[in-house]
């Protein structure tokens, strides 16, 4: 797959719809199959801020929806910050 052949460290996707979270999870699924090291899997988008009981569906990390949460969690993922969390 070309996920594979990339090595990314971290793939994060956004969900617009409730229906395509199935479809996440599938993704997921298919993600955890790959040989390690796999990458780490993080989501976002509107769909979890309008249903936030959609965020325990999916596996992986939840970035949140604003801009300056979803920078931080993606550099505490990859090793690259430390600090606390942005104040809203």
């Amino acid at each position: 797959s070309q996920i594979e052949r990339a090595h990314p460290a971290l793939l994060a996707l956004s969900v617009v719809a409730p229906q395509r979270v199935r479809a996440l999870g599938k993704l997921v699924k298919d993600l955890q199959q790959l040989p390690a090291p796999r990458p780490i899997y993080a989501f976002s988008g509107p769909v979890f801020l309008r249903n936030p009981e959609l965020q325990r569906k999916v596996s992986g990390v939840y970035l949140g929806d604003e801009i300056p949460a979803m920078t931080w969690h993606i550099k505490r993922l990859l090793g690259a910050e430390d600090g606390p969390p942005p104040i809203r």
